[in-house]
């Protein structure tokens, strides 16, 4: 590697590390890949360095329910580097990428609601940390590929295009995973591998092995640096299976807007496997190793002849685990986007959705009674604005019956908005 390609990967690498702050937390604007920053702007480009930042800020209140009534405001900086080895190195379908983030404010969930779920996807331990750091090799134009590194999960696994609108962290990583395993979701990265193959244009085939114990957010892993390979703490192993019907297609090589095609839908099933020690939720008694699987459907419903990029879509996922040695043993979400509703603000999404975590049945409190509550039910209504092609604003509101679902609090109404920049 020639000295100049070392500093240049150095200077990417550093990029997705540093979040960059002005004086008492003000943000300071940075330049991506894509804008207009000079030379050396321009000289990354050329090397294959996309540099890449999002804010994320929400104000949030519960003027109704929960533990108490309050308000706060939190957000997430992300800011990324993706290298293509390949431009840089001549390493021929290799890339790099390295994340880092910062979360920031307080939390409606910890402070307020006490909900079980968490009422904001993006709310988490408060401090600046590593997120994702891994190569990836593509072999056979894209059929194969392998990734390695510090990686999340729920990057490519149980997401549902639809239901990533909702701001409640239900509809994200599914609690039948990430209430029940120590595993690497949101805002954990920990080291795996992952493998991918994609046959054709319908079927997608993902399979993954990570360490089972990513630590304690508080104490152990504050900063996303804690790289643990002890196998005592055992590995976390995933396969999951797309199949999309009706592939959306790409760009028409003319340029011209497609006008019409049929209804595409995608459909994924999913297992994982821990191979740590569970206990029990009644004996205590130790169980080796945790399993479950999930469903999910993605489904356009309805689009307008002439614009099939408008319309109507639904979604809907289902995940199961053992009542033994889990806290939530059965879940399941859906709801339905309209992409386009109002003339002329074809970028805009209305959704409303429902989500239900069904708790174990076998927990028990601290003098070996069930809860008196067993579940956390969520209804969400929110319509996310694109202002530009780089900001979108996001009001939002959500019902939550049962907050904490183990608790007997009062149901909780949240009325936020959320505003997001890509720069």
């Amino acid at each position: 590697m020639s000295t100049r390609n070392l500093l240049l990967f150095a200077v990417a690498f550093l990029a997705a590390l540093l979040p960059a702050r002005g004086q008492e937390g003000e943000h300071v604007p940075a330049q991506g890949a894509g804008s207009q920053g000079g030379g050396f702007y321009s000289m990354l480009t050329n090397e294959g360095v996309a540099l890449s930042g999002t804010d994320i800020g929400e104000a949030l209140g519960n003027p109704v329910g929960g533990h108490r009534q309050g308000a706060v405001y939190d957000g997430l900086l992300i800011l990324g580097s993706v290298i293509d080895l390949g431009r840089m190195l001549d390493w021929q379908g290799v890339t790099l990428a390295v994340d880092g983030i910062y979360p920031y404010g307080s939390s409606i969930t910890r402070n307020d609601v006490r909900d079980f779920n968490g009422v904001s996807s993006i709310d988490t331990v408060h401090s600046p940390r590593l997120y994702e750091a891994w190569v990836e090799k593509v072999f056979d134009s894209g059929v194969f590929a392998i990734r390695a590194g510090q990686v999340p999960i729920d990057s490519e696994f149980f997401l549902s295009t639809n239901g990533s609108l909702f701001v409640n962290s239900a509809f994200g990583v599914l609690p039948s995973v990430g209430m029940n395993v120590n595993v690497a979701v949101y805002p954990v990265a920990a080291p795996g591998v992952r493998l991918k193959w994609t046959p054709d244009g319908a079927w997608n085939v993902l399979g993954g092995v990570y360490d089972g114990n990513i630590g304690d957010l508080h104490s152990t892993d504050r900063n996303g640096l804690r790289f643990n390979l002890n196998g005592r703490d055992g590995a976390f192993a995933i396969g999951e299976v797309d199949y999309t019907v009706n592939p959306a297609p790409g760009p028409p090589p003319d340029g011209k807007a497609v006008t019409e095609r049929a209804l595409s839908g995608t459909y994924k099933l999913g297992v994982f496997y821990d191979t740590a020690h569970f206990p029990d939720d009644v004996t205590g008694v130790g169980h080796q190793g945790d399993y479950g699987g999930y469903f999910i459907v993605d489904q356009e419903l309805w689009h307008a002849p002439k614009a099939p990029d408008e319309g109507l879509r639904g979604f809907f996922r289902v995940g199961l685990a053992p009542p033994d040695r889990n806290q939530v043993e059965f879940y399941c979400d859906g709801g339905i986007n309209y992409v386009g509703l109002i003339p002329g603000r074809n970028a805009d999404l209305l959704g409303i959705g429902v989500s239900y975590t069904k708790i174990s049945d076998d927990l028990r409190d601290p003098d070996g009674d069930r809860y008196a509550g067993n579940h956390e039910t969520i209804i969400e209504l929110t319509y996310q604005a694109a202002v530009t092609s780089t900001i979108t604003v996001q009001p939002d509101i959500q019902y939550i019956f049962n907050p904490g679902a183990v608790i007997t609090q009062e149901n909780a109404l949240v009325l936020g908005v959320r505003a997001s920049v890509t720069f």
